[in-house]
């Protein structure tokens, strides 16, 4: 005897195909018709109506299939013969032969790992749709031309502040041989700015092998072809750029950016205090009686704490509290701006938000089979971000020329 559940999951099955069925026949229907009202409506007149207004001349259909998220409809596509300019529906772009939304499908499954023919095969199952792996590739050669675009734009306005991180991974696709694959380290290098307006933007991104000092020294070149300066034509400066401190990322600034003050993130260094422990149990007070010191007011009441701070661990601890302590002028760059920008600029969260968009992603796709998919992935990410009107993006009262 059928179980109750089996039977809920039939009677599931048999919904959702019901339901299909019903909405591919409603968007035929209504595609078609507004269709044919809109040649109405470029004509001037009525089928077998006689005006003296008339603007062309009925002349049939053309048949075209349309693949829509429910499946294939077929549409009925009006002709115009003896217009004075060519006649175009409004309702589907020029050419056009599937949903936006099963091109949104198309580009997510290329951006996660997938091949050509492997997107081909899901389209023909997921939606019916007949779409070739060549289609595919063109589709996706859109999007690369896109991304190459935003990546070369030039940056005429001067940036205020510019937050620089990366995001290790691995890239490479698995072997068949057991315990063994191809796939190497690789790190995403971020740079995120907040113009002197107060509005967000990404700024460039790129796959790199590491964290090394030519790595970063080559993305910083980049920036700088593209107009990130310390003072543009607009007497518009640089004030801040907020990195981790990575050793990588610090020489490459003093090569590229000697003149712009350099902010070390300090939660990333208290973060780090871990990896030079000796005794694991100290981990959260050690973290936590350093995180306290920084919530100071004033620069010189952090330097009180931080020096009651090393008394208390330095005999604990001797090694985390000279690496803590290394880059202690770079931590607290923060104090020379206003009260109001502080929180924002002691640490790299605006471009850690943006990576943990790319996490959400990248933890469903896995490791990409090269370095160009992860990038296409990315700005995929960036470009959901922007079209649903993401926060980050939004103007910051608080990072405006008078602020």
């Amino acid at each position: 005897m059928q179980s109750i559940s089996s039977r809920r999951n039939d009677m599931q099955e048999l919904l959702s195909a019901t339901v299909a069925q019903q909405c591919l026949r409603w968007a035929t229907r209504v595609l078609n018709k507004f269709m044919e009202i809109e040649r109405e409506l470029f004509l001037g007149c009525r089928p077998y109506e006689r005006s003296p207004v008339r603007r062309g001349l009925r002349n049939g259909y053309d048949p075209r299939r349309f693949d829509t998220r429910w499946g294939p409809v077929r549409l009925r596509m009006p002709k115009v013969r003896g217009a004075t300019q060519p006649f175009r529906s409004r309702i589907l772009r020029a050419y056009a032969r599937r949903q936006e939304s099963v091109e949104r499908c198309i580009l997510q499954w290329v951006a996660s790992g997938m091949s050509t023919r492997a997107v081909s095969r899901a389209l023909s199952q997921a939606f019916g749709a007949i779409v070739s792996a060549a289609t595919v590739s063109r589709i996706v050669a859109k999007v690369d031309a896109e991304m190459n675009a935003f990546r070369n734009r030039r940056l005429e306005r001067g940036l205020r502040h510019v937050y620089l991180d990366g995001k290790h991974g691995k890239i490479g696709r698995h072997t068949h041989r057991r315990g063994r694959g191809r796939q190497k380290k690789a790190v995403l290098l971020l740079a995120w700015g907040i113009d002197h307006d107060g509005k967000e933007d990404l700024i460039d991104f790129q796959v790199a092998p590491d964290e090394s000092e030519a790595s970063w020294d080559a993305f910083l070149r980049r920036l700088r072809k593209r107009g990130v300066v310390e003072l543009n034509r607009f007497d518009e400066r640089l004030e801040r750029i907020i990195t981790d401190g990575h050793g990588g990322i610090a020489a490459a600034l003093a090569l590229n950016y000697p003149e712009t003050p350099h902010q070390v993130c300090v939660f990333h260094k208290i973060k780090n205090l871990a990896e030079h422990l000796y005794e694991r149990a100290h981990r959260k007070s050690i973290q936590k009686d350093a995180g306290k010191a920084f919530e100071a007011r004033t620069r010189a009441e952090c330097l009180a704490r931080l020096r009651r701070w090393r008394r208390r661990w330095e005999p604990h601890e001797p090694e985390a509290v000279g690496q803590f302590l290394k880059d202690i002028d770079h931590m607290l760059l923060f104090y020379a701006s206003p009260f109001h920008l502080r929180r924002r600029l002691k640490s790299t969260n605006p471009i850690e938000r943006f990576i943990r968009e790319l996490d959400r992603k990248f933890e469903q796709a896995g490791p990409y089979p090269n370095a160009r998919s992860w990038e296409r992935a990315t700005y995929l990410v960036y470009s959901e971000l922007r079209d649903r009107g993401y926060a980050a993006f939004r103007r910051r009262h608080d990072f405006t020329r008078n602020s």
